[in-house]
Formats: structure tokens, C-alpha cells, sequence
């Protein structure tokens, strides 16, 4: 059985989180598609990272304001911004004993969206080597298409390890592959959220059955146990593919779990679910447990063309309610696989 573990006894004082795992000392098949961004622009920041944060190891993200020292500033998540362009500092800390390949994707409300990097051109990533032991600091700004409103929206951050390797020929399933951070952006005072895409079809509650996290997979009747996706899983090219996801995501917050997103990424680039950004999921009220596990199920479009394709998900609880003390934690992301595209 498959048991996710709490991130919360993870989270420092400061708004700088670290996974204590990461991924891939393994074989993997290398994805040439994806390279170093670009060279790094002058006004990206590579540094020591600090000492107390090598002894934890895993990762550490931070998203401020430029100019803004005082890191208890974004202690709940929360950014009060001039314009949706104002700039933006990601910084990233690579604790482990690799140097390795990262890859940076923001999400608006759920949607991928574009960015630049200092004054670099617009793109929904940014692929850039880290050696162990250290922290970049990465300026962004988002694409000039969002405007100021106002609501609150959310803002997602995550940067992931490997984006040049597929999982395809790994022995060892992992989910610690990165690290993700759901901030709430406004730009007057706090407003209500935007959120659409209701999911449609049926909930099915699990309730005596053990599992923290997301999981996506191709089982739908058996649920004894927690199954690992086929890696890699096989399809044709357009084929309409059926996925299922196991969801508890009630450890990523102290407040009662309402509804949840789920995002789903191929090679990087955000991919629809029933022809939708991203599910919108309420709880099954009718169950009295805060941890209840719930299953559902969903499709994809497989691309056109043959060949592997990595597949990531990523799952956001609450994300119509504020952020807080009470909630703001690393999101979970589901067991990374590969799906390989035949004729």
C-alpha cells in the first residue's frame, strides 16, 4: 500500500520549504527536448545555500517581491502586488549531493501562463543546471496579457528535477521530484477566487481505505491497495486515453477539505483534462471523515505524434479559500510516469 507522508513537520518558520527526498539517481533515457533555457541572463543570482538548509537536504522555494529582505514577509502565502507584472523572485535552493537540471512552470489560477525571465523573452518555462549546494535566484515576470482585478488568484510555483529524463526505465516510483508552493496573489485587498470547470462525473468514496496524497493510474475497480501507474503506460496517437486518481489531500491543510484542483502536465506543457484546464473537485459532503479517500476518473488526448511523453500531476486543496497559517504547505504531486506514444 502506498501511504504519502505529511509535509507539514517540513515547513520552517520562514516561508523556505524543503523535500526531504529527491529524484532519479537512476538510468533514464534522456528527453532531448528539453535544454537549458537560455544563457543565464545578468540578472540571475547563484549563491551558497545556507547551512542549516544543506543539513536537511531535498529542495527549498521562495517566492518574494523584488526587494523585499525580510522572509517572514510571505510566512502565509500571501503577495498584496502593484500590477500582476510586477517582478517577481523565485529562489530555489538544491540541498542534495547532484548537480542537476530544473525546470521552472508557473500556473494563474490554474493555467499555465507565460513568463520571462530579466529581460528575456516570454515562455512557460525556464530550464536551468544547479550545482549541489546551491541557490539561484531567478527574477520573473508574468505575461503582460493578465490584468488587475479585484479578486484573489491563485499563483502556483513549482520547479521540478529531471525534465530531460523519462521515468520509462526506472526501477523505483517516486513522487519526490521537486517542490511546489500555491501562493495567493491580490492587488488591492483580499477577494473572492475565480474558479470553474466543476467536475462532472461521479465521486466514488473510499472510506475504508488508507491513502494520503494523489495517485493517477489505470485502475478503476480495485482499491485494496494503491496501484502504480504502467510506466510506461501505451496508447496510439489521439487516442482519447482513461486515467483514474486516488485523492486524500487532507494532511496539506488544518482546515476541512472542501474541494481540491488537480493539474495535469505532459512534457511539461499543461495538458486538458475532459477537455478542461484543470478539475475542480468537491468533497463528498455525505461522508462525515476529514480523511475520506475519493476516486474519480478523467481523460487525455494522446498527441499526434509517436514517441514518449512524461506525465505530471500536481493536486491544490482549498483553493478558493485564503491563504493562512492553517494551509499553507508544499503541494503534492503525483507518482511521475512515462507514456509512450505507438502507431
Amino acid at each position: 500500500m502506498n501511504k504519502f507522508l505529511s509535509k507539514k513537520s517540513i515547513v520552517f518558520l520562514v516561508a523556505i520549504i524543503a523535500t526531504l527526498f529527491c529524484f532519479y539517481h537512476f538510468h533514464y533515457q534522456s528527453n532531448e527536448g528539453k535544454s537549458i533555457s537560455q544563457e543565464l541572463d545578468p540578472s540571475i543570482t547563484i549563491m551558497d545555500s545556507e547551512k542549516d538548509y544543506l543539513e536537511y537536504g531535498g529542495f527549498t522555494l521562495l517566492v518574494n517581491q523584488q526587494g523585499e529582505v525580510d522572509l517572514y514577509e510571505n510566512y502565509y502565502g500571501q503577495m498584496l502586488l502593484e500590477t500582476p507584472q510586477d517582478t517577481l523572485t523565485v529562489s530555489f535552493g538544491n540541498n542534495t549531493d547532484n548537480e542537476e537540471l530544473f525546470i521552472l512552470k508557473m500556473f494563474y489560477d490554474f493555467e499555465e501562463v507565460s513568463f520571462r525571465v530579466g529581460d528575456g523573452d516570454y515562455d512557460t518555462e525556464f530550464v536551468f543546471n544547479l550545482d549541489s549546494g546551491k541557490t539561484i535566484e531567478i527574477p520573473v515576470q508574468l505575461d503582460s496579457n493578465i490584468s488587475r482585478d479585484d479578486y484573489s488568484h491563485n499563483l502556483t510555483v513549482g520547479i521540478y528535477q529531471a525534465p530531460d529524463r523519462y521515468a520509462k526505465t526506472n526501477n523505483v516510483m517516486t513522487n519526490m521530484f521537486g517542490i511546489m508552493l500555491n501562493y495567493e496573489v491580490y492587488y488591492e485587498s483580499e477577494g473572492d477566487f475565480l474558479l470553474f470547470n466543476k467536475y462532472q462525473n461521479n465521486i466514488k468514496s473510499l472510506n475504508e481505505f488508507e491513502f494520503h496524497g494523489l495517485m493517477i493510474n489505470t485502475d478503476f475497480v480495485n482499491f485494496d491497495i494503491a496501484y502504480y501507474p504502467p510506466n510506461p503506460l501505451k496508447g496510439k496517437p489521439g487516442e482519447e486515453l482513461k486515467l483514474g486518481f486516488l485523492a486524500n489531500v487532507s494532511e496539506l491543510t488544518d482546515e476541512v477539505l472542501e474541494n481540491y484542483v488537480i493539474v495535469s502536465m505532459l512534457d511539461w506543457n499543461q495538458i486538458k483534462m475532459d477537455e478542461q484546464p484543470y478539475l475542480f473537485i468537491d468533497t463528498d459532503k455525505s461522508i462525515d471523515e476529514s480523511e475520506v479517500v475519493e476516486h474519480g476518473v478523467f481523460y487525455i488526448t494522446l498527441p499526434d505524434e509517436v514517441g514518449l511523453y512524461e506525465f505530471v500531476s500536481f493536486i491544490v486543496p482549498n483553493p478558493s479559500n485564503h491563504n493562512s497559517n492553517e494551509n499553507f504547505f508544499p503541494l503534492e504531486t503525483a507518482y511521475r510516469f512515462t507514456i509512450e506514444v505507438t502507431e
